[in-house]
């Protein structure tokens, strides 16, 4: 089944779907999907039509809720041929959006928004984009930037001086006969460590303009929009808190 613009796209949480395939790899016992089995499986009401429905647009099951014969095919394979497996369909199922972007381990956050701007319904393009960049995750195809960004951003850390490790400083070993002077300054202590950052988030803050350069309303929404994505892909979405 291809997407194409105009049309509803799929924006369930992505770990969702993806426990499904795999789900169906590991055990393939699944014949069909409906809300009691992802009731059981801990997915929220809320979030139940919009899974059912989003499995329906990416042709893992048929209008009755019944597994497609795609989803019968992630219980073959090598990790490998899963991998490319799922790729191939995802090509299929998100043609026009590949045609877009090209290679997508190469797209800006920014680019795979715009790619999707087309797509019904528009409050929900931000979840179309973590479900479809979960998925490329899964099958492989933004592992290898993920980790070169990682690289990128702990390269530039390092060479700044920033939230790395402070550097030793080089200290003469006193004789005995030598005593420190009273005027000498005590080495200030380090800064304290901030907490890891999923290497994503990392990569994205870093793309951050420089501090008093100029920076356009509509970027600015632009950036804060993919930024919300990638919270969506990091975190998990717990439970709305009703008044």
């Amino acid at each position: 089944m291809r997407i194409n613009v105009g049309d509803k796209a799929p924006y369930a949480p992505g770990q969702v779907i993806i426990d499904l395939i795999r789900r169906q790899r590991q055990m393939g016992t699944l014949k069909s999907v409906d809300a009691g089995l992802l009731e059981r499986l801990g997915v929220t009401e809320s979030l139940r039509p919009r899974t059912m429905a989003s499995l329906r647009q990416l042709g893992l099951i048929d209008e009755d809720g019944n597994v497609t014969a795609v989803m019968e095919g992630f219980k073959r394979g090598s990790e490998d041929e899963y991998r490319g497996y799922l790729t191939k369909h995802l090509k299929d199922v998100y043609g026009e959006v590949f045609d877009v972007l090209g290679d997508v381990s190469d797209a800006t956050p920014e680019a795979v928004d715009t790619a999707f701007r087309g797509y019904e319904p528009h409050g929900q393009r931000g979840r179309m984009v973590v479900l479809f960049l979960s998925l490329c995750q899964e099958a492989g195809l933004v592992q290898e930037v993920v980790r070169e960004r990682a690289s990128s951003v702990s390269r530039a850390t390092r060479s700044a001086g920033g939230n790395g490790a402070a550097k030793k400083p080089n200290r003469k070993k006193a004789s005995p006969q030598e005593e420190p002077s009273k005027d000498s300054t005590p080495t200030p202590p380090a800064p304290p460590a901030l907490p890891s950052l999923d290497p994503l988030i990392s990569a994205y803050v870093a793309k951050l303009p420089p501090s008093g350069s100029d920076w356009p309303h509509d970027a600015r929404e632009k950036y804060l929009n993919a930024l919300k994505s990638i919270f969506d892909i990091v975190y998990q979405e717990g439970n709305e808190i009703s008044n």
